[in-house]
């Protein structure tokens, strides 16, 4: 593995699991900072943003996720075997997430959220997969193959 693909695989692991660690920070919080935290989208009515953010947040997730995983794997083909994985580790964290909530006085937990979460991780793979692949097809119109490791040339 380059140089330039371990340290890729570094990033995309770190910003996994500084996503994770910024979702289990927003459990924490207490109903009344959370909305003061949306006043920005306050147009909207609270169980609609509450659904858009758990969608955008669990897809987030996702997809760093899943280009984390693919980082370290010789190449971007998206195996089924692995996008189920990111969806169902996902799924798994955003229970242990609505867990998380309930231990915070005046959170509950909620099976509304946790399906929103679930179809917000398969939106998140579905939108990697559909990139990918795009760049894969633009970059063989190009002539240049995507996702074929190359064997490490000598040391920089």
């Amino acid at each position: 593995m380059s140089k330039t693909a371990w340290a890729l695989g570094l990033i995309f692991t770190a910003a996994s699991l500084a996503w994770m660690a910024f979702i289990f920070w927003a459990s924490s919080i207490s109903p009344e900072e959370v909305n003061q935290s949306l006043q920005a989208i306050s147009g909207l009515a609270v169980r609609l943003r509450n659904v858009l953010g758990h969608l955008a947040i669990y897809a987030i997730l996702a997809s760093l996720l899943q280009m984390s995983i693919w980082s370290w794997r010789k190449s971007t083909g998206g195996s089924l075997w692995w996008t189920t994985a990111v969806v169902v580790f996902s799924v798994l964290y955003g229970i242990s997430d609505e867990y998380h909530q309930s231990l915070v006085l005046g959170r509950d937990p909620s099976s509304v959220d946790l399906l929103t979460d679930g179809l917000g991780a398969l939106t998140g793979v579905m939108m990697v997969q559909y990139a990918a692949a795009s760049f894969s097809h633009w970059m063989r119109l190009a002539g240049r193959p995507f996702g074929m490791s190359e064997p490490d040339g000598p040391a920089q």
